[in-house]
Parts: structure tokens; sequence; C-alpha cells
């Protein structure tokens, strides 16, 4: 028969079980990648892996300006990324873009493949480019 002092550091191993595997879990979901949808709805998308503006346009490939911190010698920094068919292009406000259609100047936030330009290749492939809908 258990004793009541051997329960206790059951209940005590238990809680002790039971709070890491809480953490664990909660740590693999904080690395999940999340998409942005057209309609705006779902959970809260990931943040995106680059902001800025749209400085080259070509058939798979797009340039990103981004400002860095100030302090830095340089005050942008030219991003490359690779587009495809599967790349979904869409306004803030949900309207798809044809990838004939995104043009210089335009602001954009891009998530690359798994929200990480490791993931992504070299230069990053878009999952998800989402474009200043007041072009």
């Amino acid at each position: 028969m258990v004793g009541v002092r051997n329960m206790k550091y059951i209940q005590i191993i238990l809680i002790i079980c039971i709070a890491l595997f809480g953490s664990i879990a909660f740590a693999a979901d904080a690395h999940k990648c999340i998409l942005p949808t057209p309609d705006g709805g779902g959970p809260t998308p990931s943040p995106p892996s680059v902001k800025g503006k749209i400085v080259y346009v070509a058939p798979d490939i797009v340039e990103v300006e981004k400002k860095l911190s100030a302090g830095t010698r340089k005050n942008v920094q030219r991003i490359r990324i690779r587009i495809n068919d599967k790349t979904q292009i869409f306004t803030y406000l949900g309207g798809y873009v044809a990838h004939n259609e995104l043009a210089i100047g335009e602001q954009a936030d891009v998530w690359y493949i798994g929200c990480s330009a490791k993931k992504a290749g070299s230069p990053p492939l878009a999952a998800v480019i989402q474009i200043d809908a007041t072009r």
C-alpha cells in the first residue's frame, strides 16, 4: 500500500512532468510558421520575414528594400526574393494580385517558406507577399 508520504512525492513528480511537457509543447508552437490568409481570417500570422518597398520586379524575382535600424552605415538593405506559381500575392485588404501586376514602389510584407530564410533557400522563396492596397 502506498503511504501518504509517497503519494505526495508522486503528486510532485506528476506536476513537474505536466509543467515540463506543457513548456515543451508551448515552445514548439512558438516556432510554428503561420502565414496570413487573403481574407484576414484564421489565427494571427507570424511576423513577416521582410517588410519594405518593392524596388525590382522580374518574372521569378522581387527585390525589396528594407530600412535598417538607426546607427547603421547604410540606411537600407536590398533583399532578393524568389517567387513562383505557388507564391500567394494579395493586398492587405485581401484581393488577389497576379504576379505580373507587382509594381516597383509598393510597400510589401513578405513571408518566406517556413517563415525562415534558412528554410526558404537562397535567395529565399516567398510563400506570401502582401502589398499595400492603395497603389
